[in-house]
């Protein structure tokens, strides 16, 4: 090349004693756009940041050279002229060759000593190795036909792009799956998955008597099916149908049905009652009258009844005079009017 690098040490006492890079005024020969003359004191200096490129160019002219030297090839004009081989290295080859003959047969009798362990009734010796090409390729396909006798006991073979098992699988260690199909039910401790009737609960015997609707109590306890347990997030069902939070909280975007609700408390914007109920209806004391008897089913001894005037009573109170226990409940007037009374009425059992 006809660049050359060089060290120098700058007359400034106050610089660093000792640099590295090149004479400007030889770089200017060469490659005269990497210099540049100092308008205040006429000094040329170098854009050594614009030499990056030229640098990784001749490192990648060097090492295609180097690639072709160590192949045994060397480009001159164009033409590949191929070196002759010396007696050193042709030797480096021969122990080479040796060696990997040697690695070879290890590997062989690692495998018939494999073998021999997973199919223990084989009584052909495993401690020889053959040592010509010919017998190291009979080995080899004995080794073969070994192995594929073993994974046919195994009960593996090969389904399409997949690998079927058609034996009992034990696996005592841990096992990473990325995508898995199950077509049939999955058991884990006492967990079941009926994959087939979309089923998930616990394997065991029912604790609850529907003829007779009694619970065991214990039974019922000792198999409780836990989501969630640690609080470590919320329930979400449906997408955010039914979401319950791990301090107790139930939102539900829907209606919720039940025949029986308890509770302690209740707050409520609306409380609507389905007019087929038998909770809440009308009634009239007619003219001439002072009591008007409700047949209702559901009134108790200890049934609160809430009447409602909804015309004139003539300055009266309407009251709850008798209620007879799953039969019906009376309102009355203490004296008649020359009107008819109209009311509402509604009950809440209190129990």
């Amino acid at each position: 090349m006809q660049l050359r690098g060089v060290t120098f040490n700058w007359l400034d006492p106050t610089a660093p004693k000792r640099m590295t890079g090149m004479i400007a005024q030889e770089v200017a020969a060469v490659m005269p756009e990497l210099v540049f003359q100092n308008p205040n004191d006429g000094y040329l200096g170098m854009f050594y940041g614009e030499t990056t490129g030229l640098l990784v160019e001749a490192t990648k002219e060097l090492n295609t050279k180097l690639l072709a030297m160590e192949s045994g090839l060397t480009m001159t004009d164009g033409n590949i002229t191929t070196f002759e081989a010396t007696s050193d290295s042709t030797l480096t080859k021969v122990n080479t060759l040796e060696t990997d003959v040697a690695n070879l047969q290890t590997e062989v009798l690692s495998i018939k000593e494999l073998l021999a362990q997973a199919t223990p009734q084989s009584t052909e010796s495993s401690t020889t190795v053959a040592t010509t090409p010919e017998g190291m390729l009979a080995e080899m396909y004995k080794i073969f036909e070994d192995l594929k006798a073993f994974v046919a006991a195994l009960g593996l073979s090969n389904n399409g792009n997949a690998l079927a098992v058609s034996t009992d699988l034990n696996v005592l260690g841990e096992t990473t799956l990325s995508n898995l199909t199950v077509t049939g039910d999955i058991s884990a401790g006492l967990m079941k998955i009926d994959t087939l009737n979309n089923v998930f609960e616990v394997a065991g015997p029912s604790c609850y008597n529907e003829l007779l609707g009694t619970s065991n109590t214990t039974l019922c306890t000792d198999q409780t099916l836990y989501l969630q347990k640690s609080l470590a997030g919320n329930v979400d069902v449906l997408n955010g149908a039914l979401l319950v939070e791990p301090n107790g909280n139930v939102t539900v975007k829907g209606t919720l049905l039940a025949q029986k609700v308890e509770t302690t408390d209740v707050t409520t914007e609306n409380v609507t009652i389905k007019a087929a109920s038998k909770t809440v209806g009308s009634g009239t004391v007619v003219t001439g009258q002072t009591q008007a008897v409700i047949d209702n089913a559901l009134i108790k001894t200890g049934s609160k009844v809430f009447i409602t005037a909804t015309s004139s009573t003539g300055g009266q109170a309407l009251i709850v005079k008798e209620k007879l226990e799953g039969v019906s409940f009376t309102v009355a007037l203490d004296k008649p009017i020359e009107t008819d009374v109209a009311f509402d009425w509604w009950i809440v059992n209190v129990e």
